[in-house]
């Protein structure tokens, strides 16, 4: 949580016009935490040393950025209306195939199974 957040959340002297833009974007994190442990199938934290929860919470936050960065390149393309979760459901779709020739050629391709594989796929 950054300081303005923080701040947010527990300074009670905070004028509604500096608390509203922090509480929303607090809102925004955690709205988007709560979409990736459906995503990333993360369970609650019950791990009994701190380095177990520090790493817990590392994933969490880095898949948030990953998310986010998957946002920004959906809403550069011209595919904001397509959710992260879409695109992440549809990502798991898409798979590497390889073949080799009688001659001993290998060829690889990929193989998209999905509605909105491709587009996601060329996202990335």
């Amino acid at each position: 949580m950054n300081v303005q957040m923080h701040r947010a959340v527990t300074d009670l002297t905070l004028s509604t016009v500096e608390a509203v833009p922090a509480c929303q974007e607090l809102w925004r994190v955690e709205a988007a935490f709560r979409s990736l442990k459906d995503v990333l199938e993360l369970r609650s934290v019950w791990h009994r040393t701190p380095e177990r929860v520090q790493g817990h919470v590392l994933v969490a936050t880095l898949a948030l950025a990953i998310d986010r960065v998957l946002q920004r390149k959906l809403a550069a393309a011209g595919l904001d209306w397509l959710s992260t979760q879409a695109a992440w459901d549809a990502l798991e779709t898409v798979s590497l195939v390889e073949s080799e020739s009688p001659g001993g050629q290998r060829k690889a391709g990929v193989c998209v199974n999905s509605e909105h594989g491709s587009e996601a796929y060329q996202v990335l």
